[in-house]
């Protein structure tokens, strides 16, 4: 692992592990599988951990794991950093976040063997490329990153736009799967048609986005007629009283 030493003269890794999409089990934060991957990073060197009271549980988790395992001591945590490509104006550590233990060793390696000014201009074009491509196809600007929560009617906000932006960066399919999967079928439903029109979230977005139109164009294309009676009927009989 490579290091940075920040201003005060801490030594931190140049990979630093984003707290913010940490695997969900259930609607909540699924803790060993968090745990497995921040560990396999802790000991592949990352001692930098960034996360942020509107992350959905993350503080919490952290905190946790960290204590389990004793090493609270020896690892940076910060609350909420801009995100920097390793480049020749590297000014911060680079953040990512992480969800499987296969992103983990991946972006270890990564920041293990680069070093900065090793882009090329070529490479930022390509860059600029992919990004612009998939603002060509994605429906909302959601970055996920979860200012707008916690929503008062518990619409899952972020979800409903990363599984709306599904259907057209995969295909259709797999972002209404993801969206039965991920708010249809939890415990505490979290439609969008739950929404009231508040505009707490619009106000909280630093994208700017005009959620409360956006919810209800993205409910239409998630759960059309025939997934809306297929999640009720599962939804009957998974939260049927007395199971």
């Amino acid at each position: 692992m490579n290091y940075r030493t920040d201003k005060n003269g801490n030594e931190l890794s140049m990979l630093g592990f984003g707290c913010m999409r940490f695997a969900r089990k259930g609607g909540k934060i699924d803790i060993d599988e968090a745990e497995r991957e921040i560990m396999e990073a802790y000991r592949s060197g990352v001692n930098y951990f960034d996360t942020a009271y509107v992350y959905g549980g993350s503080e919490a988790a952290i905190g946790e794991i960290f204590e389990r395992n004793g090493i609270r001591d020896k690892i940076r945590i910060a609350t909420k950093l801009p995100q920097y490509l390793v480049s020749n104006y590297f000014d911060e550590n680079s953040q990512a976040g992480m969800n499987t233990m296969d992103m983990v060793r991946e972006n270890v390696r990564i920041a293990s063997e680069a070093e900065a000014g090793e882009f090329t201009q070529e490479d930022f074009d390509v860059i600029d490329k992919v990004r612009n491509k998939i603002r060509e196809v994605e429906k909302v600007g959601c970055t996920g990153c979860r200012y707008c929560m916690p929503c008062p009617q518990g619409v899952d906000i972020p979800g409903t736009f990363r599984c709306y932006n599904a259907m057209y960066i995969d295909s259709k399919s797999q972002g209404r799967y993801e969206y039965a999967q991920t708010v249809g079928l939890t415990k505490d439903a979290a439609f969008a048609t739950q929404c009231i029109g508040c505009g707490k979230c619009e106000k909280r977005c630093p994208q700017n986005i005009p959620i409360r139109e956006k919810l209800k164009e993205a409910d239409r294309a998630l759960r059309p007629l025939p997934y809306k009676i297929a999640i009720a009927i599962v939804r009957k009989f998974m939260f049927r009283k007395g199971k």
